[in-house]
């Protein structure tokens, strides 16, 4: 997970290319932060985390302490493709990018079906905590091209285009 703060005078940089090129690997779980990454933003600045809040968290929670000291927050969920949309049926190896620990198994249609519907209650549940903090909660694709995320962002005020 990444947690970027910055004031809101200042315009969010955005990394060149796509988002695949970005390193997104945390050295914490991001309920696992330090503090420091939390702190440096002015009352009036904004925070956006980026990460793909795949761990056991309260979305009320991790938001408060998300949008603590700041005017305004985004959560930015960062999924592949398979993650997003799991294969149907086969072999899974599970991946922890901050733990680097690996499970293999088995998973068939209820296993996908399962995961598809917990996936959707914690989408639901960021937007939702988002919303009553007046923050906003916002997808990537890993693939995507960052001008198309970028447009869509603007969309929903997190990025102005400039120049």
């Amino acid at each position: 997970a990444r947690v970027w703060t910055q004031d809101a005078a200042a315009p969010l940089a955005a990394p060149p290319g796509g988002l695949r090129g970005v390193s997104f690997g945390g050295g914490a779980p991001l309920p696992e932060a330090p503090a420091l990454a939390l702190a440096g933003a002015a009352r009036g600045g904004i925070r956006v985390a980026v990460s793909d809040f795949l761990f056991p968290h309260d979305p009320d929670a991790l938001v408060r302490r998300l949008g603590r000291g700041v005017a305004r927050l985004a959560l930015v969920q960062v999924l592949s493709r398979a993650e997003r949309d799991p294969p149907a049926s086969g072999r899974v190896r599970l991946e922890d990018v901050e733990t680097l620990s690996r499970r293999d198994l088995v998973a068939g249609p209820a296993e996908r079906e399962g995961y598809r519907a917990r996936l959707r209650r914690l989408r639901e549940g960021l937007r939702e905590a988002a919303r009553a903090a007046r923050g906003l909660f916002l997808d990537a694709d890993e693939a995507e091209p960052l001008a198309a995320i970028l447009r869509r962002w603007a969309g929903e005020g997190l990025v102005e285009p400039c120049g």
